[in-house]
């Protein structure tokens, strides 16, 4: 990762999922420096940077819709509790 990038990681306070190779160093300090309090880090062993286009790529997009699903779903369940009030 760019140094720019982990300087400003404290910064990031959204949600964050970040899929990464295990092989990329600045992944483990951007989330553990991230200000985000909703935050996923998921590294995949043997996998090469563009993960999307690597072998064993419908992995890695079943647990990006996997954890797109479960933040719809919660955000459903808390405006579906805030209606029904």
């Amino acid at each position: 990762m760019k140094e720019e990038t982990l300087k400003g990681s404290g910064e990031v306070t959204i949600f964050l999922r970040s899929w990464q190779p295990a092989t990329d160093a600045g992944s483990q300090f951007f989330y553990d420096t991230a200000g985000s309090e909703d935050k996923t880090l998921k590294l995949y062993e043997g996998h090469f940077h563009d993960l999307l286009n690597d072998v064993g790529k419908e992995i890695v997009m079943k647990d990006i819709n996997d954890w797109i699903d479960a933040r719809l779903s919660a955000r459903e369940t808390v405006k579906a509790t805030t209606t029904a009030a």
